[in-house]
């Protein structure tokens, strides 16, 4: 029963890598800021494809398959990191750059998650009242298919944003980390909005999961 419920390891890499990834400061010539922070992602991402093929393969084959696809995954967050720092001429321009940017991705993700919130209450209306007609009038059965493939395609569709906000909540932290370790006291009100942006952003994430879950759970009432 285990294998029917388990993260694949690149998935487990993306979603925890985070907390394995060093922290680089802004200080230094940023190419080996770059390097460095791309290394210890790798270094990172791995560490956990190696745990997750080992826990879910069971066997030394898929644990180093793990690591593989875990390291590839872990390099791609810790790249993001090193090439959003060079946009940037300052810790100040990059706390205030990626709060709005930040706030942009929130504002988009409370947006999705209401569209998505009506579009579940009325694909659960519509698909009851189809499959009770279903019974009576088998013409329906082509209005039932239209809809159960418009439920997937919004299922689809959710799941893609779900994992682009995990992707970007792991480079913002990993961002927002790194910054304020080399802050220290400085710039900690900025901070402080930043990091409430984040966790904004992490609660609408959750939410989002839900919706996601709760379409996958609409299909499956479809009586086709």
């Amino acid at each position: 029963m285990m294998n029917t419920h388990y993260l694949k390891p690149a998935l487990l890499a993306v979603l925890l890598s985070t907390s394995l990834t060093g922290c680089s400061g802004m200080g230094g010539a940023k190419g080996d800021d770059a390097t460095q922070t791309k290394t210890e992602g790798a270094i990172g991402g791995a560490l956990l494809g190696a745990l997750a093929g080992g826990l879910l393969g069971g066997d030394a084959k898929s644990a180093a398959i793990g690591a593989a696809i875990g390291g590839g995954v872990g390099y791609l967050v810790g790249n993001e990191v090193a090439e959003r720092k060079k946009q940037y001429a300052n810790k100040e321009a990059l706390i205030a750059g990626e709060t709005r940017y930040t706030t942009k991705m929130l504002q988009e993700t409370q947006s999705l998650n209401t569209q998505l919130s009506g579009d579940i209450r009325k694909y659960k209306k519509s698909i009851s009242r189809l499959n009770k007609q279903i019974a009576k009038d088998s013409s329906k059965r082509a209005t039932l298919k239209k809809q159960q493939a418009a439920v997937q395609k919004s299922h689809k569709n959710a799941k893609k944003a779900l994992d682009a906000i995990n992707q970007e909540l792991k480079v913002s932290q990993t961002l927002y980390d790194e910054t304020k370790k080399d802050s220290g006291k400085k710039n900690a009100a900025n901070l402080k909005q930043w990091q409430k942006k984040i966790s904004a952003l992490k609660t609408q994430k959750v939410k989002l999961e839900t919706n996601t879950n709760q379409l996958q759970a609409v299909s499956k009432t479809i009586a086709l």
